[in-house]
């Protein structure tokens, strides 16, 4: 987020559109945070020795002129020896983690990525706000964050960590932009080991998922009367798949999004975010913007065959390669889970498929510099997940010159990941 220095007025805070921070040239300390939906005043004072922040209020319910009354009545304060941020928290009484929450909310959340904030908002609703939201923050203990994360762990342990970081998250704020005197109760608890998933799609496994993909959109699920109900496999079977006789444009729709994720590696937010502008099909390539990318910066990836002909038969209903109810299509759980099943890889998620594209291009004997640039990583730790798929080429390569140099029949070679099932 870039600084400036402008004389805050109500014609620059009007106009003022880039996120960061914007400090008055005239009254020292006197800020203005632009975010990405919400305009907030503040001032910033060292008093005791600490250096605190005060919320005035946002743009345009408070007016620049008004907002620096409050600042200057602030800074007098300070001068004499008054800190106003305690006076106010004094006056409004001790703060709850609902409260942190809300401020969290409006100061932070704007500025993430949409998927971001639906996790934030999600962990919140489920997790945290049951647990700890009525509770005043400062005694929240770390017995209570730990009981939380481990009612989690048992059943979903990324989760659990997942709530933990945004706890954590909740407190550092509550102290650091609220200025709470409070410590972080989620410092010490434990996170629940993570193994990073390896699960790449056979050629088999595949095949069976692109023949799924044809048939999917000639599909309707038909509820069947209560007489014909079975169970199955723990289940209780309430309908059956039903053949039609034209595809559905909803089933079609979730069926090219699973192949323009299996073509290109793309992320599965990327996918549904993708718009028609976004494309340049003459020249094969797919300029996605910083907003839908997961480390923030533009990403031109080039676009094979497969990928083009997918595109060019997709028709084009507005700006969204995917449209939905508001804006774009917002996820496909139901249809992959349906379509998993039917191809027998219920143990796949729709990100596994990302990472069997990458097994694909090191099969192919790409190296992992170009492997990470065609996936959009920044940093090649990321892309260092995959190199252990390079033992089965490089068994290969070393049985091939082992039966040259000696002078021997070629030895049998085994595919190590076909060993591995």
């Amino acid at each position: 987020m870039a600084n400036q220095r402008k004389k805050l007025t109500e014609r620059t805070v009007k106009a003022a559109s880039k996120t960061g921070i914007i400090w008055d040239t005239e009254l020292t300390g006197f800020g203005l945070r632009v975010g990405a939906t919400a305009k907030t005043f503040f001032y910033n004072y060292r008093i005791h020795g600490r250096e605190r922040r005060i919320k005035i209020d946002t743009y345009p319910k408070a007016s620049a002129e008004s907002a620096r009354d409050d600042a200057e009545t602030y800074a007098l304060k300070v001068r004499k020896g008054i800190d106003p941020l305690a006076e106010k928290q004094a006056a409004d009484g001790a703060s709850t983690v609902a409260d942190v929450w809300a401020d969290y909310e409006q100061e932070h959340l704007p500025d993430k990525r949409e998927s971001s904030r639906r996790g934030d908002r999600d962990n919140w609703e489920r997790y945290i706000k049951p647990e700890l939201g009525r509770f005043k923050a400062e005694t929240v203990t770390r017995s209570q964050v730990r009981k939380l994360h481990a009612s989690i762990k048992q059943h979903a342990p990324y989760q659990a960590n997942r709530v933990l970081a945004l706890v954590s998250k909740l407190f550092n704020h509550a102290k650091i932009e609220m200025d709470l005197s409070i410590d972080n109760p989620a410092k010490g608890v434990k996170k629940a080991p993570e193994k990073a998933r390896k699960r790449y799609l056979s050629a088999e496994e595949l095949q069976r998922l692109a023949r799924v993909l044809e048939e999917y959109p000639h599909l309707a699920r038909h509820r069947l009367p209560k007489s014909e109900w079975k169970h199955k496999d723990g289940k209780l079977v309430k309908s059956k798949l039903v053949r039609l006789k034209r595809p559905d444009p909803e089933r079609l729709q979730s069926a090219n999004i699973v192949r323009l994720i299996m073509l290109t590696g793309c992320r599965k937010g990327e996918a549904l975010a993708a718009k028609w502008d976004q494309f340049d099909l003459a020249a094969g390539k797919w300029t996605k913007p910083a907003a839908t990318t997961k480390q923030d910066q533009d990403h031109e990836a080039p676009l094979n065959s497969a990928a083009v002909e997918l595109l060019k038969g997709i028709e084009q209903e507005g700006e969204y390669l995917f449209p939905g109810e508001h804006g774009h299509q917002k996820d496909i759980k139901s249809a992959w889970e349906t379509i998993r099943e039917r191809a027998g890889i219920e143990d796949v998620r729709v990100h596994d498929l990302r990472h069997t594209y990458a097994s694909v291009l090191v099969s192919a004997g790409q190296s992992l510099p170009v492997i990470g640039a065609l996936l959009g990583h920044t940093q090649s730790k990321t892309t260092e997940r995959y190199a252990h798929l390079f033992d089965d080429p490089l068994r290969k390569a070393t049985e091939a010159a082992g039966a040259v140099l000696s002078g021997k029949p070629k030895a049998e070679v085994h595919d190590i990941k076909e060993a591995r099932k």
